[in-house]
């Protein structure tokens, strides 16, 4: 009964669900607050507006990252580069930058490239997916996504069947418990 924050380690993509879960149950109309912004085992950011719904992250520019090239509203791939500069990485992070604070870059984490499916070549963003899913799942009335996981075909082996590649979707989901029989087929 005391509670005044959630304190979140990320509330992007896939994420979402489980923030959203918990905004509609035990943490109904608390503030959610995503203090720092993590990928690829560092601190890149921190968010200075704990009062935003949506988290932005004041990023931490190595001293690679040219500040005047960077363009408000745009997206970016994140690469990593090491203290002496002997090699870089890409991150895999994809950010958008939303502003600026004093010299410094805000960013808001868009998606991983790394998420995407592409059983046939044609890279669907894991966030995209996501919403994708939610609206199909609120076409249901009363459906609640509560956890997803979706894998190729080629995952699941001789299960799959003999016909093309493609995904299989396992959902949960709450409040389906008045559905026809129809209505389940369709689920």
């Amino acid at each position: 009964p005391q509670l005044e924050v959630v304190v979140v380690g990320t509330a992007h993509g896939a994420e979402q669900l489980y923030c959203d879960a918990l905004r509609q149950a035990d943490c109904k109309g608390l503030p959610f607050y995503c203090p720092f912004y993590r990928a690829a085992g560092a601190l890149l950011g921190v968010n200075l507006w704990p009062e935003e719904p949506a988290p932005r992250f004041l990023l931490c520019p190595p001293r690679t990252v040219r500040l005047g090239e960077l363009w408000e509203g745009r997206e970016y791939g994140l690469v990593l580069t090491a203290r002496p500069g002997e090699y870089r990485c890409r991150a895999g992070e994809v950010l958008r930058v939303a502003g600026f604070h004093k010299q410094c870059p805000v960013v808001e984490p868009v998606r991983r490239e790394s998420q995407a499916l592409s059983v046939r070549g044609e890279s669907i963003p894991e966030e995209r997916f996501c919403r994708s899913l939610c609206r199909a799942v609120g076409m249901w009335p009363g459906a609640r996504l509560v956890d997803y996981i979706c894998v190729e075909s080629a995952l699941l082996g001789a299960s799959s069947g003999a016909c093309a590649p493609h995904y299989e979707v396992f959902v949960e989901l709450r409040g389906l418990r008045d559905l026809s029989e129809g209505q389940r087929y369709k689920v």
